[in-house]
């Protein structure tokens, strides 16, 4: 199985739109990494769990309050901070997290994809997602991912965009990240309606 990629911005220095103090979004991040690590240790597969955080928190601090199991192998990948870039909100910052990670990471390189995931808040059903993309692919990943394009919202007039990618989760595998993905975070500005949604749809 692909290894699973959480992406995460602990402290995002008054980001207009990030919501939460960074203590809070500290115990998010670790309560959705213990969630996975527990349910995680469940399972007879072997499971690579990596951590891509962008705004140079403490690492120690962080992994200090992870649980260790047997079967899950946790990774911290400490991208720079001067990289943030505030004034293009989320969508951009995630990307470019994305682009670095994939760049870096070895187990990412050596398994030929990965697993996307948000991080403040677990995915219930993950095990069973993973299981549904390798039955389904063979192995032979190349964006998976679920989208929404319709007009509901708009004929019941509720404020919900219908037409949106799903990013809190997906998977991906890099020959095709690498041709299609890489580098558009450049494109991404949420403050102008530019968002990662927008752009996987």
């Amino acid at each position: 199985m692909y290894p699973i990629l959480l992406t995460g911005s602990v402290d995002t220095r008054g980001m207009k739109g990030a919501e939460f103090s960074a203590e809070e979004r500290e115990k998010m991040y670790i309560d959705t990494l213990n969630y996975y690590i527990s349910d995680l240790s469940k399972r007879k597969d072997y499971f690579i769990l990596v951590f891509a955080e962008n705004s140079g928190w403490d690492e120690c601090r962080l992994r200090k309050k992870l649980d260790k199991v047997n079967n899950v192998r946790f990774e911290y990948e400490a991208l720079s901070p001067e990289l943030f870039d505030q004034t293009k909100g989320k969508s951009y910052n995630e990307m470019l997290i994305l682009d670095l990670v994939t760049e870096r990471n070895k187990s990412i390189r050596d398994a030929g994809g990965f697993f996307k995931l948000t991080g403040r808040f677990p995915i219930l059903n993950l095990y069973k997602l993973m299981k549904e993309v390798d039955k389904k692919s063979g192995g032979g990943i190349r964006l998976y991912q679920d989208c929404k394009d319709h007009n509901v919202y708009e004929w019941l007039h509720l404020p919900i965009n219908g037409h949106a990618a799903e990013c809190r989760y997906f998977v991906v595998g890099l020959d095709f990240y690498n041709k299609y993905i890489r580098g558009k975070y450049r494109m991404l500005n949420d403050y102008e309606g530019k968002c990662v949604e927008w752009f996987f749809l």
